[in-house]
């Protein structure tokens, strides 16, 4: 049945459910809009991008990453500021990178590697590279950071890679880091080199993500809420796979985990719950 639509190009109830399957087998995304709001939505940015109808459009739309890549960021907000969660940056600053640096120093090793997966435009990405900086700060330095910021959206890596943001976007982040990592150009705020160029950004779809290497930490938030039950568990066990043993998963401030069949420690500060990859892993795997 067609329904009524406030832009000139129709969209189709087939043509909706095509458009929901296509972006959950490429990306694992499952869009969370009634069928009237997407029809709503798919219908605007059709007429937006020169397409005369829906069914050109979801033609294209299975031959196409990048078309998937575009619409993906239409329909997914990119719900992301820096600090996000300000108790799960405290926790690593405080509490998480000092105990990794103490471990790892007993083994001669220093070295850290975060990965942001899902860093949209940035933000969470440099708020790692600030909060670990300012805890490496108290132990004496040497340590080489890796920060691996990863996105689906080509056109969001561009804008984090570029590190320039609106004077609203850091309004509420504390002066001295204002002053410490960001450069005042105009209206706007520049991150400086020295932390830009912590962090690597780079593309990847998290329903099959690459291997990257392995990571003390893990920061996936927002993420899983908008996967399939079935791409949630294969991502959760993909990260627990990606993370050294003793290594730390963050996760969105509400997010709960599906049974995965792999082993976490829940562990807390503040107010925010993070989840830790058990040491004895290091004991079967042989690491």
């Amino acid at each position: 049945m067609n329904r009524s639509c406030t832009a000139s190009v129709a969209v189709l109830e087939p043509e909706i459910s095509q458009i929901r399957e296509i972006l959950q087998n490429y990306a694992g995304t499952v869009i969370p809009k009634s069928s009237e709001e997407l029809e709503k939505n798919l219908a605007q940015y059709l007429v937006a991008n020169d397409f005369s109808n829906a069914a050109d459009f979801v033609n294209k739309l299975r031959r196409n990453a990048s078309d998937c890549d575009a619409l993906l960021g239409e329909l997914v907000p990119a719900n992301t500021s820096f600090f996000r969660y300000p108790d799960a940056f405290t926790a690593l600053e405080k509490q998480i990178v000092p105990e990794i640096v103490e471990r790892k120093a007993l083994r001669g090793d220093r070295s850290l590697r975060i990965w942001s997966a899902g860093c949209a435009t940035g933000e969470e990405a440099y708020s790692i590279a600030m909060s670990v900086c300012e805890a490496l700060n108290e132990s004496n330095g040497g340590w080489k950071l890796h920060i691996v910021a990863s996105d689906l959206c080509a056109e969001a890596l561009k804008f984090a890679a570029r590190g320039v943001y609106e004077e609203h976007a850091i309004r509420d982040l504390p002066p001295h880091l204002v002053s410490a990592y960001f450069s005042s150009i105009a209206q706007q705020y520049m991150v400086k080199a020295r932390l830009r160029n912590l962090v690597s950004f780079t593309r990847t779809n998290l329903t099959n993500p690459e291997f990257l290497g392995h990571f003390d930490c893990i920061f996936c938030m927002g993420v899983l809420p908008y996967l399939s039950t079935q791409h949630r568990t294969t991502l959760l066990q993909r990260l627990h796979m990606f993370l050294e043993p003793g290594g730390y998963l963050f996760l969105g401030q509400s997010e709960k985990i599906p049974a995965a069949g792999v082993s976490f420690v829940t562990e807390n500060y503040l107010s925010y719950t993070f989840l830790r990859r058990p040491m004895a892993a290091a004991a079967r795997s042989g690491r």
